[in-house]
């Protein structure tokens, strides 16, 4: 048995024990509640133990992953929830209000009933709240008489134990809905092997748009061979980027893409180059990068693009890990200014392990983009 897999044991022992020593203990359950939860609790920690095992010695179980995946999410809210808990009876401590233990019950019901009633609003928004985030980007060097483009983006979709065909057409129809100019899908398409998962992606096939649909990878392509991935986005109609552009002519935009920020370190010569995917003599428009990681915009604005779109955050995905991931990247979601360059990091599509999504929606972009030299952002 691994040291890895022995300190992941570790973690998950320490998460599930806070939570039920400190959280669920406290709350003085009747009987007919506290058994059943014991049992859960037991049940819970067990399928994460084999969830791990069979995805390393046997064929992987999409149910079991999905299982084990809901219940992990349920301990990630609970914890926080004991955390928060915790932190105010001890705020109260140091105040001079020592709480006495009928309130300390209280509170830690109180706290373990939203937990759960998060996971489960969580939840609901991850399958069920997908919206669309409608943004107006002004550009440079289209004349005021540029009509301007709708691009509609779609990132970090994650087609794999949990997202599956179901889900992928629904984010298409309502892609094709809004009537694009230009569709991008920036990276973190799938979570498993993409000759497994060809009928979930099937659905991807029907993306159309006068000025076509564009690809990039992202980070979790290259756990899963990336030139497998690649080849298959080329096979469903997609014009794949990597380190290069294309000058769409009838738009009058560049669209330039990178593989993920850290390809380098799977591929030693793939790494991500915003230079090389920017136009190498002028054009008669403004310049759109494609990249997974919103750390490619330092070198996104040294090449001199004007905009860059990404995700790979999903800016956070639930409550309270949005409130951390800003400090893990220069910006963590929605439409930002950097030097002279846009930067837009989307939120996700679909989400990645936990199916949770609470206060962070799935979102599929609309942007509309149009002559800097006629309107302002809004």
């Amino acid at each position: 048995m691994s040291a890895f897999f022995l300190a992941f044991l570790v973690i998950l022992g320490t998460v599930w024990g806070w939570v039920w020593f400190r959280l669920v203990e406290p709350s003085a359950l009747p009987p007919f509640a506290y058994w059943p939860l014991a049992a859960v609790f037991t049940a819970s920690f067990a399928l994460q133990f084999l969830r791990w095992i069979f995805r390393a010695y046997f064929d992987a179980r999409p149910w079991l992953q999905q299982v084990a995946y809901f219940f992990f999410g349920q301990m990630i809210i609970l914890l926080f929830a004991a955390l928060a808990k915790d932190a105010a009876l001890s705020l109260a401590h140091l105040a001079g209000f020592p709480p006495s233990l009928h309130f300390e019950r209280i509170a830690s019901a109180i706290a373990l009933g939203l937990g759960i009633l998060g996971e489960l609003w969580g939840i609901r928004t991850a399958w069920h709240g997908l919206v669309v985030r409608k943004v107006r980007v002004a550009l440079p060097h289209w004349p005021a008489t540029h009509l301007g483009l709708k691009v509609a983006q779609i990132s970090d979709l994650h087609v794999g134990a949990s997202i599956k065909a179901d889900y992928v057409a629904k984010v298409v129809q309502r892609v094709m809905d809004l009537e694009p100019d230009l569709i991008v899908l920036t990276g973190d398409l799938g979570d498993g092997n993409v000759f497994e998962l060809q009928k979930d992606l099937e659905p991807l096939r029907r993306l159309r748009a006068p000025h076509g649909v564009f690809y990039v990878a992202g980070n979790h392509e290259y756990y899963w061979n990336v030139r497998a991935w690649m080849a298959k986005m080329k096979e469903l109609g997609f014009t794949v980027l990597e380190n290069e552009g294309r000058w769409l002519a009838k738009a009058k935009l560049w669209v330039g893409g990178v593989p993920d920020f850290t390809a380098h370190k799977m591929e030693p010569n793939g790494a991500s180059d915003p230079a090389r995917a920017f136009p190498k003599e002028k054009v008669n428009g403004p310049s759109l990068l494609l990249a997974h990681q919103p750390k490619s915009i330092a070198a996104a604005a040294a090449a001199g693009f004007d905009m860059m779109v990404c995700g790979h955050t999903h800016s956070g995905q639930f409550f309270p890990a949005n409130l951390l991931v800003r400090f893990f990247n220069p910006y963590h979601h929605g439409l930002h200014r950097h030097e002279n360059t846009w930067i837009y990091v989307n939120a996700g599509t679909g989400f990645w392990g936990p199916p949770l999504r609470l206060f962070v929606p799935p979102e599929i972009t609309l942007f509309r983009l149009e002559p800097e030299s006629r309107v302002t952002v809004g």
